[in-house]
């Protein structure tokens, strides 16, 4: 018998990384994405359900996205959950196999309060690194269908676009930037549409050209 509260459980402080995700002009600080690597999520996989119990198999769509089908043994037959994800700009085809496998296992519920966590702005080392990253050792898992828990899911989930959308904006290319947010499904838009006081991770700046008649149009035309 499957112990599905035991892979629910937060994971220890230690196993617990952090990636910076938006930071402010000058790169004196970050906001605080939560994840853990792929090995973590193994190793909750071995510990609860046991190595023989469960698999994963992987396959390339004609998007070049990876998708990860993670099964696990239950009772008498294979329960199977999939997600997929595609080249990250550090670790290639690498990465993408990596965070399928990771996104797989959320579904079944494995770190998935790490989503849940609010997305903030930490003092930066070196423009990279933080300082000092959150505390969260005494974070209380309480998962609600929250404006806070889609905001952090959106920002995981795409976080490439993300970084895609800022820097072509920086530097002008609004046809590159407005394809990478028109391709956001309507409910990250909508997650995302967060205001840059309340911590959204868009500028004012950054939301008045998306909001113009110019950035529409570098997508869909005049």
């Amino acid at each position: 018998m499957i112990d599905w509260n035991a892979l629910l459980e937060p994971f220890h402080a230690s196993e617990v990384k952090w990636r910076v995700g938006s930071t402010t002009k000058d790169k004196s600080k970050g906001t605080a994405l939560a994840y853990v690597d792929a090995r973590t999520v193994m190793d909750r996989l071995d510990n609860v359900v046991g190595p023989e119990n469960w698999r994963d198999s992987y396959h390339e769509t004609a998007t070049n996205r990876i998708i990860c089908e993670l099964g696990v043994w239950v009772g008498d037959k294979w329960v199977t959950k999939s997600d997929g994800a595609g080249s990250t700009t550090f670790e290639g085809e690498k990465g993408a196999i990596s965070d399928a496998f990771k996104r797989a296992a959320v579904k079944f519920g494995i770190g998935r309060y790490l989503y849940e966590l609010p997305a903030e702005w930490r003092p930066l080392k070196s423009g990279k690194y933080f300082e000092t990253p959150p505390d969260i050792s005494n974070y209380v898992t309480n998962k609600r269908n929250t404006s806070a828990y889609r905001y952090g899911l959106a920002l995981q989930e795409c976080l490439e676009s993300i970084i895609c959308i800022k820097e072509n904006i920086i530097n002008g290319n609004l046809q590159v930037a407005a394809e990478a947010y028109f391709e956001l499904s309507e409910d990250d838009k909508m997650a995302l549409n967060k205001a840059p006081t309340r911590g959204g991770i868009f500028t004012t700046e950054e939301m008045q050209v998306i909001r113009s008649t110019q950035f529409r149009e570098a997508f869909y035309g005049s």
